[in-house]
């Protein structure tokens, strides 16, 4: 039972603690709480009194003097760390010492010498080294997405890390205007300031500081793009295209024809499918970026590219990546892919194609075309794996000029307005 009443005493102490601390330390507070607090235990049979000689111990006579002053007990006082020490006595009803648990209540100031120091350290930090443990769990492409903004900003900053206290509004602006300067576009520096901005709120989060909003007046959208897009003659045109076998610029075209067909499939998830991912007919992923599950059904043209690839060894479908170890398949991942850039970029060429061909091509044609053919705009997203519509529109918001056209053109022809006058 006494242990019982003595955790119970622990949890009250804790919350006149936190309370008081609250109320910047207000004593007549903690009085009436300490009131509260000894009714509950004297219902149990115990209470509180003030550390000294032990309860039921008689108090030593005092000699009579004519020069003795009387004697009264000092009231608590801060120290110059700006702690109250309250010595607190938990006794039982029995007058016995042994019943008794002295218990020490100690509460420290906020605006004590320490807490300006804690404030300059953080502000002293570099943002770089706060958020080192989210920056190393992250997936490698938005790592290297931190890793390129934090050396972007540090080249602003005279080639120093940003500290935390430097994230201050201005600051950023300043950085802002330096990029644009520089012919950055708004996307590349709205990418920057996105990622340094995740670090920041991140480290704020979890250090408990004060968010000063660095980056409300700061652009951080995403520009629609005016990149590629096939068209039904050009996919035609590469599929027909004689390639000598074997060849890269062949396993190129193929590729290329894979992703397209397997609802704009990233390279990325292209290179890391493995066998255990086909079932039958169906082929489930992960995507690399986003972490959302898509499905699709191998067509009998996809099963066609996978047979012709497809090692008799090995864990992978495509003969791209050879390592299971996550940090070596990647590296082998974007070697790969700078060679398959390169083969794209005269695969193009030597099919006439007016358009560059990357390994974004595929994803935003696939988006397109199925717009065109009245796709909902939720079904394009989850074949993307996107995790909302937004991202979807910028794929395809600036790609379909042409139906706004004709259906302009439409409408014109119906209330006979092709010429005027």
């Amino acid at each position: 039972m006494f242990s019982v009443v003595i955790m119970i005493a622990a949890l009250r102490l804790r919350h006149i603690i936190e309370l008081c601390v609250f109320f910047n330390h207000n004593f007549i507070l903690l009085g009436i709480i300490m009131m509260n607090l000894n009714s509950v235990l004297s219902f149990f049979g115990y209470k509180i009194v003030k550390n000294g000689a032990p309860a039921g111990t008689p108090a030593k006579a005092a000699t009579p003097s004519t020069s003795q002053t009387p004697q009264t007990t000092p009231s608590p006082s801060p120290s110059p760390s700006g702690q109250f020490p309250f010595p607190l006595t938990l006794s039982s009803p029995s007058s016995s010492p042994s019943g008794q648990l002295s218990l020490s209540l100690t509460l420290t100031s906020p605006r004590s010498s320490a807490a300006p120091k804690k404030r300059q350290k953080s502000a002293e930090l570099p943002l770089r080294v706060a958020a080192e443990s989210y920056i190393l769990a992250a997936s490698p492409s938005t790592r290297r997405n931190y890793l390129t903004a934090l050396r972007s900003i540090a080249a602003f900053n005279d080639g120093k890390d940003v500290t935390l206290g430097q994230l201050r509004e201005p600051f950023i602006i300043r950085y802002d205007r330096w990029l644009h300067a520089r012919g950055v576009c708004r996307n590349t520096s709205s990418c920057y300031m996105r990622s340094l901005r995740a670090l920041y709120n991140k480290v704020v989060d979890r250090m408990h500081l004060r968010d000063h909003r660095p980056f409300a007046h700061v652009y951080t959208g995403v520009d629609s793009t005016h990149l590629p897009v096939l068209q039904r003659k050009d996919i035609r045109r590469l599929r027909d295209l004689e390639i000598a076998p074997g060849t890269p610029m062949e396993k190129a075209r193929d590729l290329f024809l894979f992703s397209l067909l397997a609802m704009g499939m990233p390279f990325i998830d292209v290179a890391f499918m493995r066998k255990s991912q086909i079932e039958g007919n169906t082929l489930v992923y992960y995507r690399h970026k986003t972490g959302q599950r898509v499905s699709v059904y191998l067509e009998p043209c996809m099963q066609q590219i996978i047979r012709k690839y497809r090692p008799s060894e090995g864990d992978y479908v495509f003969p791209l990546l050879s390592s299971t170890d996550p940090a070596a398949a990647y590296a082998e991942y974007e070697s790969r892919l700078a060679a398959y850039n390169a083969q794209l970029s005269q695969l193009g060429r030597k099919a006439g194609l007016t358009q560059h061909l990357s390994s974004y091509t595929p994803r935003r044609t696939w988006a397109s075309l199925a717009f065109q053919r009245d796709v909902s705009l939720e079904t394009i997203s989850q074949a993307l794996g996107h995790t909302n519509s937004r991202t979807t529109r910028t794929y395809i918001k600036t790609q379909n000029d042409h139906l706004l056209r004709k259906t302009n053109h439409e409408l014109l022809n119906y209330l006979s307005l092709d010429a005027l006058g």
